[in-house]
């Protein structure tokens, strides 16, 4: 069933990865022309992409809440935070549902930036620096998918080289304790922006996943993304008694998957997965 969900076209983790790495291969396109042309100021461009620690300057650029978590300084930063959300995020797509990747990332992201801005503005060994300050990267929002799966999943096991089976609220301790001793060293208003993100992943699953208030914007989303499948399940009973004799099974599996994609595991009724596991031992 995993395999599955890495695969699927319309997979939010992969539409996230795939955005963030379009994002670093323009900028680094637009850095080659500047060399080979000679036309200077192309790759200052990207600063305007990038989230001002200064309010004032924030108020002329209030798109930079978004687009300052698609944008990373160099290769690296990029790789880690990919690998980081692949890894983590296709458990997270599988228990919390494909709609919800994009809401938790985008609102770890903001709720990041909020906190970055905020130290600068109150912190008075960081107002000084403020208006030289920039930050990037998608680092909020992956951390905010990572404490968001591991609250939810806390003693899910994961094996690490070198070390074996670790439960994954661990793993995910330890980095956000990372950032949290890092702040008085460097890259102060950066770690309390991680840790923006992380509040949000431990915030939505303990108070509003039940509510659901995040999906009333996140419907929105993926309505952009996700066509409607026009595959129904017909069914009489629990025992499967469809109507049409000759139904793909392998077809009937994916429609159920789907709606695992979409809406999480748990949002299927003991009947589907009833259908889903009689379904499986017919193939």
């Amino acid at each position: 069933m995993q395999g599955h969900f890495s695969t699927h076209k319309n997979n939010a983790i992969w539409q996230v990865i795939a955005f963030n790495v379009a994002v670093f291969l323009v900028w680094k396109c637009l850095q080659a022309l500047e060399m080979i042309s000679g036309v200077s100021g192309l790759t200052n461009l990207h600063t305007y992409f990038l989230l001002p620690a200064s309010f004032q300057t924030l108020l002329y650029r209030p798109w930079t809440i978004i687009t300052y978590m698609f944008v990373h300084d160099g290769f690296i930063h990029l790789l880690f935070n990919m690998l980081w959300l692949h890894w983590i995020g296709q458990l997270f797509n599988t228990y919390m549902g494909n709609k919800r990747v994009w809401p938790i990332y985008l609102g770890g992201g903001i709720l990041g930036a909020f906190l970055f801005v905020l130290a600068y503005s109150v912190f008075p060994f960081l107002i000084p620096s403020a208006p030289n300050s920039l930050a990037a990267g998608s680092s909020a929002g992956v951390l905010s998918i990572a404490v968001a799966t591991a609250t939810l999943l806390p003693n899910y096991e994961i094996e690490m080289l070198l070390v074996g089976w670790v439960r994954l609220k661990y793993i995910v301790l330890f980095v956000v304790l990372f950032d949290l001793i890092s702040i008085p060293y460097s890259n102060t208003g950066g770690h309390l922006a991680h840790l923006g993100g992380a509040l949000l992943g431990f915030i939505y699953v303990k108070f509003l996943y039940q509510m659901n208030l995040l999906d009333l914007f996140s419907g929105k989303i993926n309505k952009l993304t996700t066509p409607k499948s026009k595959l129904k399940i017909h069914y009489k009973s629990k025992f499967m008694k469809f109507e049409n004799s000759q139904v793909d099974y392998q077809k009937e599996i994916d429609t159920i998957l789907d709606k695992i994609n979409s809406k999480g595991i748990h949002s299927l009724s003991e009947t589907e997965k009833a259908i889903l596991q009689k379904l499986s031992n017919k193939l």
